[in-house]
């Protein structure tokens, strides 16, 4: 008996150091379907800018809401909450929930395609955003502009894809709305930023509906390892007190 729960504990132990050897895998997704199957069950906290006030600002180096924002988009110009309404203007910029979103308080409420920033977060496995583009006629000309990547594996990168997943019609504009995401499946997302490829002037965009997806519960499989393999050691020292 204890022969064979020492060689289950020894079996699991080997499987899970086995498994936790594979490096870290990185998913990039530039559709929500693919990402939502992915994340499965998983706890998930949605950051949608509209449970703070109206042109708050986040600077360079603050923690909001669980997300630590790092940029350079210019200066004095910081990230704010907004709803793209400028000045005495009445007319708010449509999002994909609710009526705010993050921007910028430079010219147009936005951010600019040549601005980058990076997102940092705590206890993360995947997180998603969506991306709202304000662009040329020809959304052909966006493919690959903006992009995810992560500090943890660079070389995997999400990319706005060739077709959008909707559009809000923004006074003489169409804007275009795409869904980004990464995941590492072995472990922690740390962080994350928005980089611009292939500069168009033109290109401006704001973000909202920031999805930050929880680091799965340990599984029951470390559990089963624990209990195995201290089933069989408290066995051989009652064996061995045995023969003494």
């Amino acid at each position: 008996m204890c022969r064979m729960l020492k060689f289950l504990a020894l079996s699991i132990v080997w499987l899970v150091v086995g498994m936790g050897s594979v490096r870290a895998d990185f998913v990039a997704y530039s559709d929500f379907a693919s990402f939502n199957t992915a994340i499965g069950a998983a706890s998930v906290t949605t950051v949608n800018f509209d449970n703070v006030g109206l042109n708050t600002v986040i600077n360079n180096g603050s923690i909001f809401q669980g997300i630590t924002f790092q940029y350079d988009i210019g200066i004095p110009t910081n990230l704010v909450v907004t709803n793209g309404i400028i000045g005495s203007g009445t007319t708010a910029l449509p999002t994909t929930s609710g009526s705010q979103f993050l921007g910028s308080n430079g010219s147009g409420q936005l951010v600019a395609g040549s601005n980058n920033m990076t997102l940092s977060f705590s206890g993360a496995s995947a997180v998603g955003m969506r991306i709202i583009v304000r662009s040329p006629s020809d959304s052909a000309t966006l493919v690959g502009d903006l992009f995810l990547r992560s500090s943890q594996n660079p070389l995997v990168t999400a990319a706005l894809p060739a077709l959008p997943s909707s559009t809000l019609v923004d006074g003489l504009f169409t804007d275009r709305v795409y869904f980004l995401g990464l995941q590492n499946t072995s472990g922690l997302l740390s962080d994350l930023s928005v980089n611009a490829t292939n500069i168009d002037p033109t290109l401006n965009y704001r973000i909202d509906d920031i999805m930050i997806v929880a680091v799965p519960e340990p599984s029951s499989l470390a559990l089963l390892v624990s209990a195995a393999a201290a089933t069989s050691i408290g066995l051989r020292y009652r064996r061995r007190a045995k023969r003494s």
